[in-house]
């Protein structure tokens, strides 16, 4: 009696196992579309990665092969003399080998070594084959260093319902969140690294409501902002308030800029009395605010007049009659943004 419940017992354990994963999956099926409606990173991870993650090993093989990415391990005439005289079956290729498929918040990525022969542009190459067999939106390859390459795959457009991550903590100067990229990651504008932009497009492409973002994300910080909106002042004089100047005509545009040049002289005086490249090399204290000019459409009409200005506040080489210490004024703490529209 005690062996036969025992084996009851050792058989009605597993039984219950299965059940309560068959329970398991099934409501995870069952609740599938209102968990990704209201919590798709959940959803991706309970119930898509590993779909896919199965999709990648299954088709891995085959996908290689008919890629050209997979190497024989034997000549063609051995293989066929082998196969005419012993009836065998011909070797399987030589793949790259791929590591561990790791999740991301939109799709999944992995790291693959390649063959003798192979470059990073052959994996190019075959993104989008590796997109419609996997089933995802699209494929990304990058060099990750010499022979591996890293495969980023995005299920969806991430651009379809853009998600900008939350900023935690306080920040750094200069650095802005103004959107999404195509990838899903953030796009960041760092005016410390870049320190000028030209932002050029069609009507209706973006070009203001990109210069408001970057407004929205530099007012909080400890930044003068200066305005040169020639239009009479109607799209930049929505943040008059927090401007520490704004010219809205051709007159003011003028004078406004010869001051920005003669301040980016006084702190080039600064900076080489301190015996320091530029002003973020000096004491903290000592280190003047940070200037970003926003110009609002930069026509063509205006560069008679703004080119040799221009070039002293910002660096953007417009006239060849410059003084060539004004092309490093961004070193002083004056940033550019421009609009242009694209003609």
């Amino acid at each position: 009696m005690y062996l036969a419940s025992t084996t009851s017992a050792g058989v009605s354990g597993p039984s219950w196992v299965l059940v309560v994963a068959a329970a398991l999956v099934s409501g995870l099926l069952l609740a599938g579309p209102a968990l990704r409606r209201r919590y798709p990173i959940a959803w991706w991870l309970l119930l898509g990665f590993p779909v896919a993650a199965f999709r990648v090993m299954q088709t891995w093989r085959q996908l290689m092969a008919g890629c050209g990415l997979a190497v024989s391990r034997r000549p063609a005439l051995t293989v066929v003399s082998g196969l005419v005289g012993n009836g065998a079956p011909p070797p399987q290729p030589r793949v790259p080998r791929r590591g561990l498929i790791r999740p991301t918040s939109g799709g999944f990525l992995l790291l693959v070594r390649l063959l003798p022969g192979q470059v990073p542009e052959d994996f190019v190459k075959a993104a989008p084959a590796m997109a419609e067999d996997w089933q995802v939106h699209a494929v990304r390859v990058t060099s990750w260093k010499p022979g591996v390459v890293r495969i980023v795959a995005s299920v969806a457009d991430p651009l379809a319902a853009p998600r900008i991550p939350k900023q935690r903590g306080p920040g750094h100067l200069l650095r802005v969140t103004v959107g999404a990229l195509e990838t899903g990651a953030a796009w960041v504008l760092d005016l410390r690294r870049v320190p000028h932009w030209l932002i050029v497009g069609a009507t209706r492409s973006g070009k203001s409501t990109l210069i408001n973002a970057l407004v929205a994300g530099l007012a909080p910080q400890p930044v003068a902002l200066v305005g040169i909106d020639c239009k009479g002042g109607m799209e930049l004089s929505l943040y008059e308030p927090r401007l520490s100047a704004l010219a809205t005509n051709r007159e003011q545009a003028v004078r406004l800029l010869a001051a920005l040049v003669d301040l980016t002289l006084d702190r080039m005086t600064v900076c080489r009395t301190a015996r320091v490249r530029n002003i973020w090399g000096l004491p903290d204290k000592e280190r003047p605010v940070p200037v970003v000019v926003i110009v609002d459409e930069l026509r063509i009409r205006y560069l008679r007049w703004v080119d040799v200005l221009l070039c002293g506040a910002f660096g953007f080489l417009l006239s060849k009659t410059v003084a060539a210490p004004f092309a490093q004024a961004f070193l002083d703490g004056v940033n550019g943004l421009l609009g242009q529209l694209r003609f």
